[in-house]
């Protein structure tokens, strides 16, 4: 099983299009939140070896920022 994942952590994309690749699907199913979210991809190891994410509210006064943080989290 290890070895599998070796390998398929070889193939997977970097996190700038990972991070793109989720805005481009927040775009197309909630265009009008898009500047809500801030999505960010954390590096190998983070969760002590497993797959996991996280969803976050981040407060910011104003209302000009992201208010919802997606982490995905890499094996």
């Amino acid at each position: 099983m290890e070895a599998l994942q070796r390998r398929l952590a070889t193939k997977r994309a970097p996190p700038s299009v990972q991070e793109t690749a989720a805005k481009g699907v927040l775009e197309r199913l909630l265009p009008t939140h898009l500047s809500a979210f801030e999505f960010r991809i954390m590096p190998e190891g983070f969760c002590g070896g497993s797959s996991c994410f996280s969803i976050a509210n981040i407060n910011i006064s104003g209302g000009k920022g992201p208010e919802i943080m997606y982490v995905l989290l890499e094996p």
